[in-house]
């Protein structure tokens, strides 16, 4: 490839000089005309056909030359050829408009720069001896009457021809030296620009660079991956056009000091309608060559699944040690609480009491199997348990409980339901009669979050992506906060009157015996989204 690249630079020079030596000789042609024309003595006419002649011959050279170039194999010998045919050109030209004016004498000159451009001091000096002896001969052979300028036209044409030599050699190496240290330096920054745009498109964090009005001007590809956007549709756009959510921390950052600028901070971006992702991000200054501030650079990376597979570890770390102490407990409550509601029952048909203490009698075993009921559904959910797993469809298992929602008549009638399933089938291995307690759940809670409303909807979405079935269930109730969405799968906890906090906490259990996960999305007076993902089978 080298090799190449010097031969293809040699073709160029070469055909430059036969260029400049064609402008030279159509230059000889209009002189001669010139000196035609005025009669002059310089070119006497007898000399006017062998000028003709000779021009003609060095056009028709030039041009098949030209023509044959790219067919050269040895363009060493074909150039040196080349640069000979121009000194005996020259020395032919002399020779004809006589030595004693010796008027293109010059013309040596460029030949032997031009052969030191090629080939640096040394042809140059082997192109200026033998110029020097194709004048010196021509002097011989046709020597000035005068016998002193005769030596010095030689001498000094001599040391000219040399000095030329000498002095075009040094400056072509020296040239030559820059500019393979100019070639190396730029083939070292191409290699760390192909290194440092290699490192930057292969992080996993995105990267985007802004100037100092906060335009985006560089986008990596795992910025475009993570936000779902493309560098040609943001370039030149203001970041929090892009990023609404950055502006609050960007004008914090924008007076701390610069050690405090690399500190970690999140924000939320809308990717979707349905999609919003936490983002992870380090803001640090941009300078230029100079050191001088051109903008900012922010890292940025989605936190959205860490996140949640953080909040999910907390809470099965704090379910299984509340399920440890709880599950004793309710051991030692239940058979106190046999005894009590058998006692009352024997008490109640052997005696005979008042009304009064009948009602109290009742109250006490209502309360009792109210107790009872609330043991054994936290039993059933702090002790494993072996399910029976099958392949099943879950729209027709979604299907199925919404049918029978339908018909329990403390559902309210006003609730619009919208059913969107996926085309294909959802095929999962689990246990249908645990998914269906799942899909109950959370779809009484949705009636029961609208139950304050004149109207509602909840709308049940099943996708598929990335091998996993989705099921998003969305109500326009009255949503959640913050801290409630952080504790809603704890056990106990619950913003209903008479619940008892056990069932988004099943729910949460029954999604993780399948290897699945479930997410909430909710805000004050803005409805609740509950998403569960399931493996596909």
């Amino acid at each position: 490839m080298l090799r190449k690249s010097i031969d293809k630079e040699t073709q160029d020079k070469t055909l430059w000089f036969m260029f400049l030596r064609a402008l030279v000789t159509t230059l000889l042609l209009a002189i001669t005309l010139i000196y035609q024309i005025k009669d002059t003595t310089v070119i006497l006419p007898q000399d006017l056909l062998p000028v003709y002649a000779l021009i003609g011959l060095t056009y028709m050279v030039t041009i098949l030359c030209a023509m044959v170039i790219n067919k050269v194999k040895n363009l060493t010998t074909f150039v040196m050829s080349q640069i000979a045919y121009d000194i005996l050109f020259i020395t032919a030209l002399i020779f004809i408009t006589g030595t004693q004016q010796a008027v293109f004498t010059f013309l040596y000159l460029f030949t032997i720069a031009f052969a030191a451009a090629l080939f640096m001091k040394t042809g140059a000096l082997y192109t200026a001896a033998f110029a020097s002896i194709c004048f010196s001969a021509l002097l011989i052979l046709d020597p000035i009457p005068n016998s002193e300028k005769h030596l010095l036209t030689l001498f000094f044409n001599n040391v000219a021809f040399f000095l030329v030599a000498l002095l075009a050699g040094y400056l072509s190496e020296q040239f030559r030296q820059y500019r393979l240290k100019l070639t190396e330096e730029q083939q070292s920054v191409r290699e760390l620009e192909d290194i440092n745009k290699t490192i930057i498109n292969n992080m996993t964090s995105g990267l985007l660079t802004t100037d100092l009005k906060h335009q985006i001007i560089y986008f990596n590809r795992a910025a475009e991956k993570i936000t779902g956007l493309s560098l040609s549709n943001i370039y030149k756009k203001n970041i929090f056009e892009v990023f609404p959510g950055l502006k609050q921390h960007w004008l914090q950052r924008a007076s701390s000091q610069p050690q405090d600028l690399a500190s970690r901070r999140s924000f939320k971006f809308k990717k979707s309608p349905q999609e919003e992702l936490t983002m992870g991000f380090s803001l640090s200054p941009l300078h230029d060559a100079n050191h001088v501030r051109a903008g900012h650079i922010l890292i940025f990376e989605d936190l959205t699944k860490f996140l949640e597979m953080e909040q999910h570890l907390r809470r099965s770390d704090r379910l299984a040690a509340v399920g440890k102490l709880a599950a004793g407990i309710a051991h030692e409550i239940r058979n106190p609480l046999a005894s009590v509601s058998g006692s009352i029952q024997v008490l109640s048909h052997d005696l005979k009491v008042k009304d009064e203490n009948k009602k109290l009698m009742d109250i006490i075993l209502k309360e009792t199997d109210r107790l009872n009921i609330l043991v054994n559904e936290f039993l059933d959910y702090v002790r494993p348990s072996e399910l029976k797993m099958e392949i099943f469809d879950l729209n027709p298992c979604i299907a199925d409980t919404l049918l029978a929602i339908s018909m329990n008549k403390d559902i309210r009638k006003n609730i619009q339901t919208i059913f969107k399933p996926e085309i294909k089938p959802l095929l999962v291995r689990g246990n249908k009669e645990k998914l269906k307690q799942v899909f109950w759940n959370l779809l009484i809670n949705a009636h029961q979050a609208m139950k304050h409303k004149s109207d509602g909807t909840l709308k049940i979405h099943t996708t598929v992506k990335e091998n996993q079935a989705f099921i998003e269930i969305s109500d326009t109730g009255e949503g959640m906060s913050e801290e409630v969405v952080h504790k809603i799968f704890d056990p106990f906890f619950t913003t209903k009157e008479k619940g008892t906090g056990l069932g988004l906490s099943v729910v949460h259990k029954i999604i993780e015996s399948h290897k699945g996960r479930i997410v909430v999305n909710a805000a004050v007076g803005k409805g609740s989204t509950f998403t569960i993902a399931l493996p596909l089978k």
